[in-house]
């Protein structure tokens, strides 16, 4: 047998490779990396879909009060209501779709009706330019933040489904860790399409001051003005004064004015029978189920090595049964309770969700806000890496699986033990003593992860020992 020679690691060798010395840890900025990656979704779905309050009594919204409008449930609702009140209205104004987008807190709790839609103009102070969403425009930047988020989440768990039935190499599961865990929500970023060329925070309305006895006036959105002429009939002690009304207010008013003897009332609607409300609320419906089936795709396991489950000794099973359920009854919550109210309230639409400020909505909204923390603490207690550098949280044994390429082991009997490197060593001639380059083959052992692109056939080598 040849007699095996061993090298030093040329420190430019082990610069160029680049190599950590554990592909298994996870730092401090991996961490801070998966938090930012899981919250996106859940933040950027919300903050697009919670809408402006605007009250209009002295007694301000509880904490209980608004806490159900982060309920995805309530944001679908919403997204729903306002594309459904567009197609119904046979006269749409950029008035109405201030209205449209904004909560209304009044004595006798929230109201998003239609008739609060026309009696808002007497007190909206701005309007936007135009009856739909301006193109440039931070609405617009929300919808395509959303749609891209929600865009990234299908493709990524149809793969996941389509892997699991052995089309493709890659399941969902597989790869589900706390970077992801929120994808199935953002999923739902899709549906604020329907109602994207209606959604617009470029509007102001005049608020009650509230009970707490504050001098400043408040003001849904910018510092305000009165109206004096078409302000509400309550008192001028109800109301703020923060500037005098300018030229541009004035003819404001004038015109919101017009517009509210022109549409005293909301005769101006179709019926919810007409083809277009149909339309839009059965494919809303039906969007929303198809991504309850593929929710409920997430409990299909990954598969069985030899026979054995590979997930019934940790504690893996948790995280993906509570994942799982948490988005079949989200979606299942949902499309039963919009149905519900499609039927009973069809021909006079709420913006806001008529169940809202129930108890069993209050407790359904904990429940969701409950299983969510416990999901993330579980999703960052076994979130691990990979010896590819993917994070998961199902077993190794399952990195076959989930890593395209082959896994490396150093004193393996059989598989990758290491790769080979051609590499130009100094070598001394030991009887002149002069120093001359030579082209030496060197095998490299590792442990670690061997992907790549497959070129050629396999060529035999002689083994050293």
């Amino acid at each position: 047998m040849a007699e095996a020679h061993t090298f030093a690691i040329d420190p430019e060798f082990r610069w160029g490779f680049n190599f950590p010395e554990d592909t298994r840890v996870i730092r401090l900025e991996d961490w801070l990396g998966l938090l930012t990656l899981c919250f996106a979704p859940l933040l950027g779905h919300i903050i697009s879909g919670v809408p402006t309050i605007v009250r209009r009594s002295r007694k301000t919204p509880s904490w209980l009060d608004q806490m159900c409008l982060y309920n995805p449930t309530t944001i679908l609702w919403r997204y729903l209501a306002i594309v459904d009140r567009r197609v119904r209205q046979k006269s749409w104004s950029a008035a109405d779709m201030a209205a449209s987008n904004a909560y209304f807190w009044t004595d006798d709790g929230w109201d998003g009706s239609e008739e609060m839609m026309i009696r808002s103009r007497a007190f909206c102070a701005r309007t936007p330019s135009h009856n739909r969403t301006e193109l440039l425009s931070t609405d617009t930047l929300k919808t395509v933040i959303a749609t891209l988020q929600g865009i990234q989440a299908i493709t990524v768990m149809v793969r996941g489904i389509l892997g699991v039935n052995g089309i493709g190499n890659r399941t969902f599961v597989g790869v589900i860790a706390l970077d992801n865990i929120f994808y199935p929500l953002a999923s739902l970023g899709i549906l604020r399409l329907f109602a994207a060329m209606w959604l617009t925070e470029e509007y102001s309305f005049i608020e009650c001051r509230t009970d707490t006895g504050a001098g400043t006036g408040l003001m849904a959105g910018e510092s305000s003005y009165h109206l004096p002429s078409y302000a509400p009939s309550t008192g001028d002690e109800e109301y703020s004064l923060t500037s005098k009304p300018t030229p541009a207010a004035i003819s404001s008013t004038t015109f919101l004015a017009e517009d509210l003897q022109e549409h005293p009332s909301n005769e101006t609607s179709r019926p919810a029978s007409h083809w277009r409300a149909v339309t839009v609320r059965t494919a809303y419906l039906v969007c929303l189920a198809v991504l309850l089936v593929i929710c409920a795709f997430l409990t299909s396991p990954p598969p069985k090595t030899d026979g054995v489950d590979n997930l019934s000794s940790t504690g893996t099973p948790n995280v993906l049964w509570l994942l799982a359920a948490i988005y079949i009854v989200l979606t299942i919550t949902s499309i039963v309770t919009l149905s519900f109210y499609l039927v009973r309230h069809r021909n006079s639409m709420t913006t806001v969700l008529p169940c809202l400020s129930s108890w069993w909505y209050r407790l359904y909204t904990f429940v969701l806000l409950g299983a969510s923390i416990a999901m993330i603490v579980l999703a960052g207690i076994y979130t691990r890496r990979t010896s590819c550098g993917r994070f998961t949280v199902v077993p190794s044994i399952l990195d076959p699986a989930i890593c395209p390429g082959a896994p490396v082991r150093a004193n393996s009997e059989s598989g990758p033990f290491g790769f080979t490197t051609r590499q130009t060593l100094n070598s001394i001639d030991p009887d002149t003593g002069a120093v001359k380059q030579v082209a030496k083959e060197l095998l490299v052992r590792l442990d670690g992860w061997c992907s790549g692109t497959l070129v050629g056939n396999l060529t035999e080598i002689s083994p050293v020992r």
